[in-house]
């Protein structure tokens, strides 16, 4: 599909604004890199917090995230290379192993020479899990107990809006990342809650259940944090480092900075491009949707465009939602009953219940249809109809990156 190539269509539309994560100048990501290694926030430098070091444990994040995990260790490599005692674990939560091409885009050009030392998070294998105690919240913790078999983890994340832990990073990289299922379950329940929202960190359940957990775990000594954020172009324009609540408390205000974008009005017509690596599936592709709806009038119509090339994802959500005869009653099942992915469900059913979900995806007309979203074959045709139900004075915004963009209405 190269929909994403077809923006030019959009000449014909009256009434179109095309919106996406700021473009920052850089004119050395390296840079970037080795100014936050040399200035840690609240913890020693690298050079002396590895100088203590036996046994090193690379925390790194999954397919689903745009994390630059390659150009960081172009840089992290200079550090470790002679600590020949060091392992990676691919920080994935609850969702699948990488395929090898997967780890092979996640390590790049490291792939051959690190791939041996990769390990990979099951949150479902128990052997693998540690029970630590409960958390302040009541969320029972599960932990990979690899953790605990290094005196020393240098977590590599990157920070972005995200729909109900306000954002990704930092504490990302320990639950969900080698979280046990049920702890990831019992968090993600929190996100029913009206103050689990995008940008939301005070007195959002979910965050907050994370930092508890994190605390919990008693390794935060032993965690050297690498946070990132990457504009439009997929630089790396803003990176902190040290500690792994100062250094995500620091990147969440670069983050807000460059994922934002002010609109002056609510619109009739949202497009959402989800793009690599959103466009993985439509459980990945939902977080769009998420993003989009707060530039959209009531009863308004979201064109959302892509690939789902690995099909529906996590499918607890999905199975849900097929049962109900509307969004409605699944919102209402919900309640009675929590499981994993249901979180998913019950956002995504509120969205279907208040707009048009017009998708442009690989997936199967039934598996849309099933769900009560309307398949289209292509951006142009399912926007042209949008705009003959909307009238042709209908305001339409397209949002770049729809998965990590965030539009806001300007005060």
């Amino acid at each position: 599909m190269t929909e994403y190539s077809k923006l030019e269509l959009l000449k014909e539309f009256e009434n179109v604004k095309i919106v996406g994560p700021k473009t920052i100048e850089v004119h050395n990501e390296q840079k970037v890199i080795e100014e936050a290694l040399s200035s840690p926030i609240n913890f020693p430098d690298l050079a002396s917090f590895l100088g203590k070091v036996r046994k090193l444990l690379l925390i790194i994040n999954d397919f689903t995230r745009p994390t630059p995990t390659q150009k960081v260790l172009n840089v992290l490599i200079n550090y470790i290379e002679e600590t020949t005692n060091f392992n990676i674990i691919i920080a994935s939560g609850a969702h699948r192993t990488p395929t090898e091409d997967e780890l092979q885009r996640i390590l790049g050009k490291y792939y051959s020479s690190l791939r041996e030392r990769v390990k990979f998070h099951d949150s479902k294998e128990s052997n693998s899990l540690i029970y630590i105690g409960i958390s302040s919240f009541g969320t029972p913790i599960y932990i990979n107990k690899t953790i605990y078999e290094y005196d020393g983890m240098i977590v590599i994340g990157s920070s972005e809006p995200h729909y109900f832990a306000g954002y990704t990073g930092g504490r990302k990289a320990f639950i969900p990342g080698v979280a046990g299922h049920e702890t990831i379950t019992l968090n993600h329940k929190f996100a029913l809650d009206e103050r689990s929202e995008t940008f939301a960190l005070e007195g959002n359940p979910v965050h907050e259940d994370m930092i508890d957990i994190v605390k919990k775990l008693n390794i935060c000594e032993r965690v050297f944090s690498i946070q990132t954020v990457v504009d439009s172009e997929g630089r790396i324009c803003y990176a902190t480092a040290g500690h792994i609540f100062d250094s995500f408390n620091e990147i969440t205000k670069h983050a807000k900075k460059v994922y934002s974008v002010e609109i002056p009005h609510k619109v009739d017509i949202v497009v959402a491009l989800a793009e690599n690596p959103m466009d993985v599936n439509l459980y990945q592709s939902h977080k769009a949707l998420e993003n989009v709806k707060l530039a959209l009038n009531d009863d308004g119509i979201i064109i959302l465009v892509s690939r789902c090339h690995g099909g529906i994802g996590p499918d607890g959500f999905y199975k849900l939602l097929k049962e109900c005869k509307t969004p409605e009653e699944a919102i209402e099942k919900i309640k009675g009953d929590f499981k994993f992915g249901y979180h998913k469900a019950i956002k995504l059913a509120s969205i279907l219940s208040k707009f048009n979900v017009r998708v442009v995806s690989e997936l199967p007309e039934s598996a849309l249809t099933e769900v009560f979203m309307e398949p289209w074959s292509s951006l142009e045709e399912a926007l042209k109809d949008a705009v003959k139900h909307k009238g042709k004075d209908a305001k339409i915004l397209v949002v770049r990156h729809a998965g990590v963009t965030v539009p806001v209405l300007s005060e």
